[in-house]
């Protein structure tokens, strides 16, 4: 029998961190280290340019160009098709289809990538604010028993990942999941508020719950390398996407960027990021051996 709780719906609003108000680092902080979710406000990351960002990613998705950019293990970049990728190699496969790239990594030729690549410049420079905030605040304790300070794991780094996310309309009758639950490998998650419909958490104590987030916000919540560092204080969110009534007409896009470390980035005593990363690539059923774990 399983002990999951019900998916519990609740105002949320008590996850914002506000960017603009004094010592955001201690709400920033709290949120993570309870519920491993919280809601950016007052950012500067220009979301304005998402709409322009999809029109040109649905243009890719519905030509055939896309098969020729098929992702490779070497790089982790590329297109992946529907039910090409699972949580692990065991499990279901999801129903969507993507593009991953790395900060400053290679595109389609077709693309207009001006409006993605400022879109990824903002959140990348919200990742490296937030990890600053996170690093304030983090009790000594906790600081003390690390391996590396977070801001040492990130300075530098072009790994962080973007994925433009295609969620196709599902025929009527057909159970599928989006996203199977699962954890993320990076440090934490960012994903634009208006592009959360259809995604849970579950918080520590196994409920199921829905984040509430404006257009104008980013909603964040913690993912493996962040519970490795901190040697499990910030958590990683178990997290899925789910249908909802639309799908079977509408198609749903989003963008989540994950935030990593540096791959050489000492998670704690005899773990690297790099070598955290093959092993779950590896769980995923890619081959995490031919990655080009350098950073880049």
């Amino acid at each position: 029998m399983s002990h999951e709780k019900e998916l519990l719906s609740f105002d949320t609003s008590n996850l914002n961190v506000d960017l603009n108000e004094k010592q955001p680092e201690v709400q920033l902080l709290q949120h993570l280290s309870t519920t491993g979710c919280a809601v950016i406000k007052n950012h500067e990351v220009p979301i304005y340019l998402f709409e322009d960002v999809i029109d040109q990613w649905k243009q890719f998705f519905s030509c055939e160009e896309k098969y020729n950019w098929l992702r490779t293990d070497l790089t982790d970049e590329g297109f992946i098709p529907i039910n090409a990728e699972r949580a692990r190699k065991d499990e279901v496969a999801d129903f969507k289809e993507l593009y991953q790239t790395h900060y400053q990594g290679k595109y389609p030729n077709s693309i207009n990538i001006h409006s993605t690549q400022q879109l990824f410049n903002g959140l990348v420079k919200l990742g490296e604010k937030l990890i600053d905030l996170l690093d304030i605040s983090l009790p000594s304790s906790i600081k003390n028993n690390m391996s590396m300070t977070l801001p040492e794991m990130v300075r530098g780094n072009n790994n962080h990942l973007i994925r433009i996310i295609h969620y196709p309309p599902i025929e009527r009758g057909i159970k599928a999941l989006r996203a199977a639950p699962h954890t993320d490998i990076c440090l934490f998650t960012m994903i634009l508020g208006g592009t959360v419909n259809g995604l849970e958490l579950k918080d520590h104590n196994d409920v199921w719950y829905e984040p509430i987030a404006n257009d104008a916000s980013i909603v964040i919540f913690n993912s493996e390398m962040l519970e490795l560092a901190t040697n499990g204080y910030l958590k990683a969110v178990v997290h899925r996407v789910k249908t909802n009534p639309n799908s079977y007409t509408e198609s749903r896009y989003s963008i989540p960027i994950g935030f990593h470390p540096r791959r050489q980035a000492l998670l704690k005593k005899g773990l690297t990021a790099a070598e955290h990363l093959c092993i779950r690539l590896n769980e995923m059923g890619y081959n995490g051996n031919l990655l080009n774990l350098k950073d880049n």
